[in-house]
């Protein structure tokens, strides 16, 4: 029997020092590594698997020692591309197909708004996964919200998010097919509508259409949030308001995250005929 006392959860991550076994199943969707604690040698390698990876499940055999125990950790499946390597879809057709992908190839109205959503709010997917009904949804008025307001997960700032026509269009064909109450979370598994989806689901969902209708195969999750900026860019959106939608401290730093510094190299030289 396993068990993860969280008092014991960070002496145990320093201490471990080699990989005992490895087994891989489903695929690679999930791995369980077994670790046999020791020194701190090889804490880089530790690092290395927690950055990679998503821990699902750790602990230690009850009635052991800490020095002597043997300790398991679950990953689930290896994250997305940093964000660095991760690319905003920047061809249009490709764009078109991967938006519709849910609705006429594999019709799925919640994958189909989460994308959508995704796409035209520029939210991390972390705050997409947190959203409830009622952020977007006024249940007394029973009408869709023109803005909400969300306290973003990783800057812990607040963010005032428009909702244009084809995020509340996605957001009312989901609605009316799951007749939603107030306080349940909007992208829920499909077996317990009480949960969220977790990042593995959404980013299986996202890379599940990007397979079939995008060549560039650096897209995941947060690809979503760089197609919005990217394509408010080609459409002239001055560079001082990307820079405040995604809090970035200079232009310099925006072109690098949205991969526009080659694109505008290159218009000068197609631009150019001499």
């Amino acid at each position: 029997m396993w068990s993860a006392p969280a008092k014991n959860m960070k002496k145990i991550n320093m201490s471990i020092s080699f990989v005992y076994g490895v087994s891989i199943q489903d695929n690679c969707e999930n791995a369980v590594f077994t670790f046999l604690p020791f020194y701190k040698q090889n804490i880089a390698f530790f690092l290395f698997l927690t950055y990679h990876c998503c821990v699902v499940d750790f602990g230690y055999s009850e009635g052991e020692s800490l020095s002597n125990c043997m300790c398991r950790i679950t990953f689930s499946t290896i994250k997305e591309y940093s964000m660095g390597t991760t690319q905003p879809i920047r061809n249009k057709d490709e764009l078109t197909a991967f938006r519709m992908y849910y609705k006429d190839i594999r019709p799925n109205s919640r994958n189909y708004c989460l994308i959508v959503m995704g796409l035209n709010t520029a939210l991390r997917i972390s705050d997409l996964l947190k959203l409830k009904w009622d952020n977007v949804y006024n249940f007394e008025h029973h009408v869709f919200r023109s803005h909400f307001l969300i306290n973003e997960q990783k800057t812990g700032k607040n963010n005032y998010v428009t909702l244009n026509c084809n995020a509340t269009d996605a957001l009312r064909a989901y609605f009316n097919e799951r007749h939603p109450t107030e306080h349940e979370f909007i992208f829920t598994k499909a077996t317990c509508r009480r949960q969220p989806l977790n990042r593995v689901q959404a980013y299986r969902i996202v890379r599940t259409a990007a397979e079939e209708t995008v060549q560039d195969e650096h897209i995941s999750c947060h690809s979503l949030r760089k197609t919005f900026g990217y394509h408010a860019w080609k459409n002239g959106t001055p560079p001082a308001l990307l820079m405040d939608v995604y809090n970035h401290s200079s232009y310099k730093v925006t072109q690098q995250y949205l991969g526009i510094e080659q694109d505008e190299r290159d218009e000068i030289y197609l631009n150019l005929e001499l």
